[in-house]
């Protein structure tokens, strides 16, 4: 029995490690550029999505909130480099940069899966994860807006698009859909092998829909 719980703890220990491990690897940024391979992907668009969801179910942040003490000694100054590692902001920049295209036709048709998964995840992350969202994506806008006649109906969009995510009441499918994520945690849910052996009697479009797909 003794070894049994050794051997469980051990297992425990492994797992914790491999994840910090993973974790420190898709949420690592470019010191000079403060950006993380998330925010890169999110930039190329739908062109880019699987590395945007294999990512994001990797553990990848869209944003991580700037702490105290590394150049940030004002709020403006965390929040400035919130925005600029933030894969949300970096997708808006490159959707406003599509030269000679609609903006508002380019949501749907360059990156419409690529703001699903950005949007999802990031609310996702907790009961609060909506509200967040909500806040997060007020201040890129601001920080990003130049014209309000040319710029406005997009994020207008956008917006919309992202509403259900912070509405209330929140629907029953996205409680369930942030409920289970958070339960199965990033190591299963970047294993799509793995997690398919374990839930085998889950319909695979529910497997998909839990990966993001």
């Amino acid at each position: 029995m003794a070894h049994l719980l050794i051997r469980h703890q051990q297992q425990q220990q492994q797992q914790q490690r491999h994840q910090q491990t993973v974790d420190r690897l898709v949420n690592h940024s470019n010191f000079s550029a403060g950006r993380t391979l998330l925010t890169y992907s999110a930039e190329c668009g739908d062109e880019s999505a699987g590395l945007t969801r294999l990512l994001l179910n990797a553990g990848a942040r869209v944003w991580t909130e700037a702490e105290e003490g590394f150049g940030t000694n004002d709020v403006a100054d965390r929040v400035a480099k919130e925005l600029e590692g933030s894969a949300l902001t970096w997708f808006l920049r490159a959707l406003l940069r599509r030269r000679g295209s609609d903006h508002l036709a380019a949501i749907s048709t360059w990156g419409d899966g690529t703001l699903h998964l950005l949007g999802h995840a990031a609310a996702a992350i907790s009961d609060q994860g909506g509200e967040a969202l909500r806040d997060h994506l007020t201040r890129a806008v601001l920080r990003l807006g130049r014209s309000e006649r040319a710029e406005g109906p997009v994020f207008a969009e956008v917006r919309r698009r992202l509403a259900p995510l912070w509405a209330q009441p929140l629907s029953l499918k996205f409680l369930c859909l942030r409920r289970i994520r958070g339960t199965i945690g990033p190591k299963n849910l970047s294993d799509a092998g793995g997690l398919k052996r374990k839930l085998s009697d889950i319909p695979n479009t529910m497997l998909q829909y839990l990966q993001l797909a």
